[in-house]
């Protein structure tokens, strides 16, 4: 099946695009600005989008007295011949042809699909047909859903879907922008799941808000669905570092994350100085803290009294004040306890304590798990260890696709 005909190009320009006069019988009103189509040169088939709609006359003497309305047979005879519309074109991309006689031919099919698409670097002629976009003419470009394509949607003005090649995205860096309300993680849940469906990577996800473990409200109403309800605890495990988020009703969690004390350095400060309000005298104060402590540093701050600060401030010339600050910035985030930690080797197998960041301080609590770099490399291997555990126990009732690793 041949391409819908919709015009010819008459007048370009790389930059600024292409004018398309519209064929007679072609109205304005069954295009939309922003749809995909498909200009047809002589080596190259261009991929591009209407950006403007205009209406036009051969004669101004039509603009300056239309037809009455009761002369049907004269407004008629004028449309497409002293009146006609033009659209301004912009091409994105570029495929090259393999018959110019014969656009959609197997062959020209073939060769799309092995060289691909190109950005534009070139324009058509004169006269070069602009078409709509077909069905196959976006698989030629975004691919058909398969085992590495998954469909995120349509465009605005057609019911055609948009693959995206999940296996060549996992491989790169991406990042997901835009304003507030404009559906940012609802897209990163989107890509979350084809990725988990398509069973091409696994998935870390630092979940600062519980977007996208369980069911949250969209901004038109109604519930979308989390992964792990999706996919279910064999492919989709949370961790939280809130113990009451274990207890929460329809929101269970595979474990708790306990934090050590000692994994937290004094240059974990340095990233927390904003967060916790502290000034350059405090930020220092901790380094002589860990120079006098080593690992055991903060716990150590924790626990002086007044006068444990007066004289390791004496001591060291280190400002009170400062001392005094750091301690109690640390404490609403710091719950010390004194549990054992196993699978460590021997010199750092003593008793030692751990933190629980607590939710009644969120803010500070989102500092310290997004901006400690240092305890959270410490902590990983816990993490994943425990993971991995849970993976062979379950091994035989879990799905072979690749489980997401979710921490609420």
């Amino acid at each position: 099946m041949r391409r819908k005909r919709l015009g010819v190009v008459t007048d370009g320009a790389f930059n600024a695009g292409l004018t398309v006069r519209l064929d007679p019988g072609v109205s304005t009103e069954s295009l939309r600005i922003g749809d995909f189509v498909i200009v047809e040169g002589e080596e190259y088939l261009y991929f591009s989008a209407i950006t403007d709609l205009e209406l036009r006359a051969t004669d101004a003497r039509v603009q300056a007295d239309p037809p009455p309305d009761d002369a049907a047979f004269l407004r008629e005879v004028l449309q497409g011949t002293a009146t006609y519309a033009t659209v301004q074109v912009k091409p994105y991309l570029m495929m090259r042809r393999v018959s110019p006689a014969e656009p959609l031919a197997a062959a020209e099919a073939a060769l799309v699909g092995e060289e691909g698409s190109r950005p534009v670097k070139t324009i058509p002629m004169h006269f070069a047909v602009l078409c709509e976009a077909r069905e196959e003419d976006f698989a030629a470009v975004f691919g058909a859903e398969d085992e590495a394509h998954f469909a995120v949607g349509t465009p605005l003005t057609q019911d055609i879907p948009i693959c995206l090649d999940l296996r060549r995205f996992v491989e790169r860096s991406n990042g997901i922008f835009g304003q507030s309300g404009t559906g940012k993680s609802f897209l990163a849940r989107l890509l979350l799941a084809g990725i988990i469906a398509k069973g091409l990577a696994s998935n870390l996800i630092f979940d600062m808000h519980n977007e996208y473990a369980y069911s949250v409200q969209r901004e038109g109403g109604g519930w979308a669905k989390g992964l792990r309800e999706i996919f279910g605890p064999s492919s989709v495990l949370v961790y939280s570092l809130d113990e009451r988020a274990s207890r929460q009703e329809g929101r269970a969690v595979d474990g708790v994350l306990r934090l050590g004390l000692n994994q937290i350095e004094a240059e974990d400060v340095l990233l927390l100085g904003e967060e916790l309000d502290l000034t350059s005298t405090a930020q220092a104060t901790a380094g002589l803290l860990q120079d006098r402590y080593g690992e055991d540093w903060l716990r150590a701050l924790l626990e002086m009294g007044a006068e444990a600060i007066q004289a390791f401030c004496a001591e060291t010339n280190a400002h009170p004040g400062a001392n005094a600050k750091l301690a109690v910035s640390y404490a609403p985030v710091v719950h010390a306890t004194s549990k054992k930690e196993a699978a460590r080797p021997a010199a750092r197998s003593a008793a030692r304590p751990v933190i629980a960041i607590q939710k009644a301080d969120h803010h500070k609590a989102e500092a310290v798990v997004t901006k400690l770099p240092t305890l959270l490399r410490h902590s990983m291997n816990d993490f994943l260890n425990h993971v991995a555990g849970r993976s062979s126990n379950a091994a035989t009732h879990a799905s072979p696709m690749p489980r997401a690793r979710h921490a609420g």
